[in-house]
């Protein structure tokens, strides 16, 4: 691997993931995603025009609000509330 893209260098998908620090699972993903094919390993000039955006998940959070009425709001009230202690017999 190079510092910068040669003309029709190719890339390996580890190669790939090294370059984006993610695992090689999620650089097969990406390269699907945007549509580059592996011809022999992966054009290095697109894998480095590939922007990364990462979002967050904003449901994993304490205090996040739930809004009533929703589909979710009745199963996540259930998740939420303390598990009942069922009558021994």
């Amino acid at each position: 691997m190079s510092d910068g893209p040669g003309e029709n260098e190719l890339w390996t998908v580890a190669e790939a993931a090294t370059y984006w620090g993610v695992t090689e699972s999620r650089a097969r993903a990406i390269l699907a995603k945007r549509g580059i094919k592996r011809v022999s390993g992966y054009p290095a000039d697109r894998i480095q025009a590939v922007e990364l955006r990462q979002g967050a998940r904003t449901d994993l959070h304490e205090g996040t609000a739930v809004v009533e009425g929703s589909t979710q709001s009745p199963t996540i009230t259930r998740l939420t509330q303390p598990a009942e202690k069922s009558a021994s017999i």
